[in-house]
């Protein structure tokens, strides 16, 4: 029994990982022209057609964030291009009418603000304050 469960796992697997590239290459391509004049479609066009044909925007299922990321980590786009595409690509509904999911931006250090002074602060040196009436 142990030996034909591993005959059905090996089959399975098999059959699995053909079937993942072919779904890859099913995927419906697209060309700079036929895609709508959005901001940022200069980006998509020139930074995705650089490694592969460009996918239609609206068949995304994969999990956008990590994709770019792992181009970003590989330093064949920038950070600034990241924001780009994924502004770009969240202007596309998915094949059903849902807005396609998108990472969570990661939030930048910037430098610290001066803490603003309060308006009840005290008076320059050299005016006169109000006092109070004596009883």
């Amino acid at each position: 029994m142990g030996r034909a469960m591993r005959l059905a796992a090996l089959a399975g697997i098999s059959l699995l990982v053909p079937g993942c590239f072919f779904l890859l290459l099913l995927a419906p391509k697209t060309t700079a022209d036929a895609l709508p004049d959005r901001p940022d479609k200069a980006v998509y066009v020139k930074r995705c057609s650089t490694c592969h044909a460009l996918i239609e925007p609206r068949s995304y299922r994969h999990r956008l964030g990590e994709i770019i990321d792992r181009y970003v980590d590989k330093k064949i786009i920038s950070v600034r291009d990241k924001e780009s595409l994924i502004g770009y690509l969240a202007t596309f509904p998915d094949n059903n009418g849902r807005m396609l999911p998108l990472p969570t931006p990661t939030p930048t250090p910037g430098p610290t603000a001066a803490p603003e002074e309060s308006p009840q602060a005290s008076p320059p040196a050299g005016t006169a304050t109000p006092s109070a009436p004596a009883s």
